[in-house]
């Protein structure tokens, strides 16, 4: 089982600077079931270049190992305001124990 949320502000690990405020922001986390069912791994950040993120996230998973993480949020690089967020999708190629680095959809 796979799961995405958005974290809060007090959320470990935390997550990236937005660098208007100089605060840290709430990280966009996802963790999946152990190999037992049993219990889930600990939670990860997948927005490793983007901040503020906005709304709800989604997660999709496929027969092939393929997991699929999107959200809605800041570039580090880019500038603040609803018109600079952009579509971000992190994807897995073995089953969530790793992600490459989020991409966006822009």
């Amino acid at each position: 089982m796979h799961v995405v949320w958005n974290g809060s502000a007090g959320a470990t690990p935390r997550g990236l600077v937005n660098s208007a405020s100089g605060k840290a922001e709430a990280p966009f986390l996802y963790s999946r079931s152990n190999g037992n069912g049993t219990a889930f791994e600990p939670q990860r950040d997948l927005a490793q270049r983007s901040y503020g993120v906005d709304g709800a996230g989604s997660i999709a998973a496929d027969q092939t190992g393929g997991v699929f993480a999107v959200w809605h949020a800041f570039p580090v690089d880019g500038g603040n305001g609803e018109g600079h967020r952009l579509l971000w999708i992190a994807r897995s190629r073995d089953d969530g124990a790793t992600f490459a680095e989020g991409q966006t959809g822009a």
